[in-house]
């Protein structure tokens, strides 16, 4: 409805841990979307490129996003979006994720991926520790294939933030 003016996205593979209301109230400026990142150095680079967008444009993580509809809906129409995929359709292999960054990248807030998107992947890049995730982390983010409710002999350090949320 033209009464939204801001969309909270989260993956259903997620566990938010704390509070959102400091993500819901972010301040856009005159930014569209705000998310973190997942991808860094050659990955990054890769992305860009493939989706022809300027360095300084970020390539955002589609998990966990916070959108500025009101503006979203003055740049592009719902056929202008169809007609980019239309056109851009082989260049795309992470879809939804591609398209958003293609048309908005380039106005978007990063967001600490160990704040408001955590997986295993930044853990590991960040060096957190369970204790770390407990007391900074606000969403939990069970991307990639592998995934505590599918393997009984899931390893990563974010599982008990998976069953404490299961067992309420």
């Amino acid at each position: 409805p033209e009464s939204v003016e801001r969309v909270l996205y989260i993956d259903p593979d997620t566990v938010v841990i704390k509070p959102l209301d400091e993500l819901y109230n972010i301040d856009f400026g005159d930014n569209v979307i705000a998310g973190s990142t997942h991808v860094f150095s050659i990955v990054r680079r890769f992305n860009l490129k493939r989706l022809s967008l300027p360095f300084s444009a970020r390539y955002l993580n589609a998990g966990v996003l916070m959108m500025n509809i009101e503006k979203m809906r003055t740049m592009y129409s719902s056929e202008d979006i169809f007609e980019f995929i239309r056109l851009n359709s082989e260049d795309l292999l992470l879809g939804d994720q591609d398209v958003i960054n293609a048309l908005y990248g380039r106005l978007s807030i990063a967001l600490k991926p160990q704040l408001y998107n955590c997986d295993e992947k930044i853990c590991r890049r960040y060096r957190l520790k369970e204790k770390d995730v407990r007391r900074d982390t606000v969403i939990v983010h069970f991307n990639g294939s592998k995934k505590p409710w599918k393997e009984e002999k899931y390893k990563g350090i974010l599982k008990p933030f998976w069953d404490e949320d299961n067992c309420n």
